[in-house]
């Protein structure tokens, strides 16, 4: 199962961080804010990350633009068991409704990305 344990930072470098990155440094939701998303939106369609709807407790992905990467465990279940033992890009797209949840776009990325863990002054890695 997927847990906040096997959530990685999104640091893949490519034409959708191009927008990720822009997208969450704005704070505002502001015109160019919407813009940033609507071309995240197309670019993802155009970089075939399939769409699927899920609970924001089971990806820690509550806001729209919210990203990161998981290593999928080999016990997944779900829509994400097709990524088992792979690490993928999960974008959150926003929510839907209180039944169905959230909207989430999710392709494979190259496990070589690498992920840079940092140690806190309490000595705790994060990331």
């Amino acid at each position: 199962m997927l847990t906040v344990q096997h959530k990685l930072p999104d640091n893949v470098e490519d034409p959708i961080s191009k927008v990720l990155v822009p997208l969450n440094a704005r704070r505002t939701w502001d015109l160019e804010k919407q813009q940033l998303f609507e071309k995240l939106g197309k670019l993802l369609v155009k970089h075939r990350y399939k769409q699927f709807t899920g609970d924001c407790r089971d990806y820690d992905l509550t806001r729209k633009g919210q990203a990161c990467l998981y290593d999928v465990p080999g016990d997944q279940r779900g829509f994400l068991h097709e990524y088992r033992n792979k690490r993928v890009r999960l974008v959150c797209m926003g929510g839907l409704d209180a039944y169905s949840g959230r909207l989430y776009r999710v392709k494979q990325v190259p496990r070589s990305t690498v992920v840079i863990w940092t140690t806190t002054p309490a000595g705790n890695p994060s990331a």
